[in-house]
């Protein structure tokens, strides 16, 4: 069986996810569109496509969707492909306003179609391996799990963090799905402290580049989290866990370290971005998605576990507002309860 698909926004990520379909022996892109119409040509003619004026026109040539379109996009084009009964594939969050990704995640689960989020860490082969280490109890029980997230060396643009809802809902995101899909458990409460140090114009858009989070899981197990958007040495990424049976690191190469400033990192290698650390990991995500859809197979990340995420990021937000702890459980509640008090 192959799957006609429509690429659904054609920029960066778009792009990605077009290549990756491509490449796979049981996807065809048959269908692109993007807000932009020269963009979606482009892409469209790139992959032998059509480029559609409309999302009608696109999902009436397909059988699944890639939505990569921009975020404040994603939930009306989310509820747009499962009216009209196709699989998604979508990027997260599921919108940046909780309490309608709220509303919206309950649709799609009323419309019943197929929906993975593209959380693609949860396919890269290391951190897979770590959780099997994890889940088959070599580790013993967990204590701490240390999460960094660093870089890349270059700063973000001024009109990705004008939309990209703050280092929590966008990058840091990632790292709290990753938490819950490692080890099974559900965060309790949350502590965050962020600031701008590296870029001030992210600081005068409201947001901050470096943020370090502690959070308690609902088995009394702690995490800590640091994430800056920018490092002068490169892309750094990994996550540490320990047990009472011993310690498993998986990321960044395991050679000693003895320096790293702005002429890079001498002692150890690193990816030299993003794309370059997790473009496999891509790949892996979107051969998951073939799979959910065709053989049924349950282990992607799905809308609920967008929501789980996104409820945590919701929580490190008001935490590093309001400058205390704060519960997952109530600040959800206060997100369900708001609706009603308007």
């Amino acid at each position: 069986m192959t799957l006609r698909t429509a690429i659904i926004g054609a920029g960066r990520i778009g792009s990605l996810h077009a290549r990756n379909a491509a490449a796979h022996p049981r996807m065809k892109i048959v269908a692109v569109h993007d807000v932009d119409a020269a963009r979606a040509t482009a892409l469209a003619q790139r992959h032998g496509a059509r480029a559609t004026d409309t999302l009608d026109a696109a999902l009436a040539l397909a059988d699944v969707a890639v939505i990569a379109s921009s975020t404040d996009t994603h939930a009306e084009t989310a509820l747009a492909v499962a009216r009209a009964g196709k699989p998604m594939y979508l990027e997260k969050p599921v919108d940046l306003d909780f309490e309608k990704a709220l509303s919206t995640a309950a649709a799609l689960r009323d419309l019943d179609v197929p929906v993975m989020i593209g959380f693609n860490r949860r396919f890269d082969t290391a951190y897979r391996e770590l959780r099997g280490h994890i889940r088959q109890g070599a580790l013993g029980r967990i204590q701490i799990v240390q999460m960094t997230s660093r870089g890349p060396n270059e700063a973000p643009t001024r009109e990705y963090i004008a939309h990209s809802g703050g280092i929590y809902r966008d990058k840091t995101i990632h790292f709290f799905d990753l938490l819950r899909y490692l080890t099974g458990r559900e965060v309790g409460e949350v502590y965050a402290l962020g600031a701008t140090h590296a870029d001030p114009f992210i600081g005068e858009l409201g947001d901050v580049d470096t943020c370090v989070l502690q959070l308690r899981l609902d088995d009394d197990s702690f995490c800590q989290i640091d994430n800056t958007r920018r490092a002068a040495y490169g892309f750094d990424e990994r996550i540490e866990v320990l047990g009472t049976k011993g310690l498993r690191e998986a990321g960044r190469g395991r050679s000693p370290m003895a320096l790293a400033d702005e002429r890079g990192i001498f002692g150890a290698s690193l990816p030299t971005g993003f794309m370059h650390r997790f473009e496999a990991a891509f790949g892996h995500a979107m051969d998951g998605f073939v799979r959910h859809v065709i053989e049924g197979d349950p282990d992607v990340p799905t809308v609920d576990d967008g929501i789980a995420a996104q409820r945590i990021a919701e929580a490190a937000a008001e935490s590093a507002r309001e400058g205390h702890p704060v519960s997952v459980a109530a600040t959800t509640r206060k997100a369900m309860q708001a609706p009603a008090s308007k």
